[in-house]
């Protein structure tokens, strides 16, 4: 792949050069444009792209490099820029030689009078690794959430269907937590509740202390 040249060769030598290094310190890719949207010069920066990408775009209209979904973005990015505006930022998709998508956020603006367009572009694949992670880990946390809530539920059945009376107390007020109907109807005391009630109350005087 040739070098990157800067687009605005009418500002002169060191104008261009400047240009060119300043694109190159604030893009991952940088797409130069004519006005039918065909890429005319390219530029990479990581190492990479070229062979992710499966080659030089040049030739191809910039709208050809990407998914179906995307393309209504790229529309949007050069109807923008041809307009004369700096066009928002947008996320489009490009199809690799193998593995999933490269996703590369563009942002376009027009250059000279021809009716040429430059579209700068970050790569968004370390976002898009992140973002990855983050789902199967929200994945993970459900899947964990939901057996702990089954366990729950299946002990709480079997604290209800049991014949043994069951208490669950509380270790630092030593008072009762959870009462099965076993334990409540076999230690309440006329109508007073079990749950909520000390411990030791629950014990006559001679086995309080025990």
């Amino acid at each position: 792949m040739r070098p990157f040249e800067s687009p605005w060769k009418s500002l002169g030598t060191l104008d261009a050069d400047a240009t060119a290094h300043l694109i190159s310190a604030a893009a991952d890719v940088a797409l130069v444009l004519d006005k039918k949207g065909v890429i005319t010069d390219m530029m990479l920066a990581p190492a990479d792209l070229a062979t992710t990408t499966g080659g030089d775009w040049v030739g191809r209209p910039f709208i050809d490099t990407v998914t179906i979904d995307s393309r209504s973005k790229v529309e949007d990015l050069l109807k923008t820029a041809a307009g004369g505006a700096t066009s928002k930022w947008r996320e489009v998709n490009h199809p690799q030689a193998a593995g999933n998508d490269l996703p590369v956020r563009y942002s376009a603006m027009q250059i000279g009078s021809t009716g040429g367009v430059i579209a700068i572009g970050q790569d968004l694949r370390q976002q898009a690794t992140m973002q990855q992670r983050l789902v199967e880990a929200q994945a993970s946390l459900e899947r964990e959430y939901s057996r702990l809530r089954q366990a729950e539920t299946r002990y709480r059945a079997l604290l209800q269907v049991s014949s043994e009376a069951v208490l669950i107390v509380d270790a630092p007020s030593l008072k009762v937590t959870e009462a099965n109907p076993a334990a409540a109807q076999l230690l309440a005391n006329g109508s007073r509740r079990t749950v909520g009630r000390a411990f030791s109350e629950l014990f006559g005087p001679d086995t309080a202390g025990v």
